[in-house]
């Protein structure tokens, strides 16, 4: 037995750890029952992701005014990504591809699970990278 594995098995100051060290104990607490804070400290509880829009311009046609975005293909397959002029979501249009196309400079976004897995997460104000905006 190594002088190392030694020391830990006789000093009882030495904390104990699983067979594999901290592997077991990192997976448990990313399983959703802890979560660190702004503040840095771990509150313990249910916890569960939020859901929130990633969107990229691809692409910005002058002549037209025309902004080409892509959307995460993670997410698109799993939610439901609603966009609207301003932060009012009722009864408007979702996003049907990862590509989308737009001449509207300033749109807002939000994506939905519409199997409830994940909690609906903050808007996102998405601006165009246009030389007129």
């Amino acid at each position: 037995m190594a002088r190392r594995d030694q020391r830990a098995l006789t000093n009882e100051r030495w904390p104990w750890l699983p067979q594999k060290g901290l592997e077991p104990c990192a997976a448990r607490g990313s399983s959703g029952r802890w979560k660190s804070s702004e503040e840095g400290y771990i509150e313990k509880g249910r916890f569960r992701n939020r859901t929130r829009v990633l969107v990229a311009e691809r692409d910005y046609k002058e002549d037209t005014g025309t902004a080409v975005s892509k959307f995460s293909r993670k997410m698109r397959q799993s939610r439901r990504v609603h966009y609207a002029p301003n932060c009012r979501y009722s009864g408007q249009p979702t996003i049907r591809d990862t590509i989308f196309e737009t001449n509207e400079t300033v749109l807002w976004f939000l994506a939905i699970d519409p199997d409830a897995a994940h909690e609906t997460g903050d808007p996102l104000r998405w601006k165009t990278n246009s030389p007129d905006s």
